[in-house]
């Protein structure tokens, strides 16, 4: 009870996604297997709709946050071409595999600590992460704060 004695606003089951494909689900178990259930977020999007249609855009494959600690995860199925030389298969393994889940990971962090109420968990973008009282942006969630001093450490 608050303090004039209503009750305080039921807070709201967070919709949690299951994965796309079969190595986000993979991670989704892997996560809760590992007792990160109550902290993780599997497959999180974020609303970048043109003109309000569409999809929104995958944000990484899980999101973990437990206090001011934060892990991002960005998960690239990516082969390694078998029948190449090592000399080019290593690099194109390394800039589809490692660059390209480094460039989402960043990506997901600015999108996280400038635009938090524009992160969903479903590709539709009709059940948001956060709630309403804290979308503003001012780090009233432990997410945001979290967020930002990783990415104020990694300034530094």
């Amino acid at each position: 009870m608050e303090a004039d004695d209503t009750p305080a606003e039921p807070v709201a089951a967070i919709h949690r996604s299951r994965g796309s494909t079969a190595s986000e689900r993979l991670l989704a178990d892997l996560g809760d297997a590992a007792f990160l259930k109550l902290w993780s977020y599997p497959n999180l999007f974020f609303d970048k709709k043109q003109g309000g249609k569409g999809d929104g855009k995958e944000l990484c494959d899980m999101l973990v946050v437990c206090g001011d600690d934060v892990i991002i995860f960005s998960d690239k199925h990516i082969a390694y071409q078998e029948g190449q030389p090592v000399e080019v298969a290593w690099p194109r393994y390394y800039r589809k595999a490692v660059q390209e889940a480094v460039k989402q990971i960043n990506g997901a962090n600015r999108i996280i600590c400038e635009f938090p109420g524009k992160i969903y968990t479903d590709p539709a973008c009709t059940q948001r992460l956060l709630p309403r009282g804290e979308q503003d942006g001012s780090g009233a969630s432990t997410m945001m704060r979290g967020l930002r001093r990783a990415r104020d450490a990694g300034r530094a």
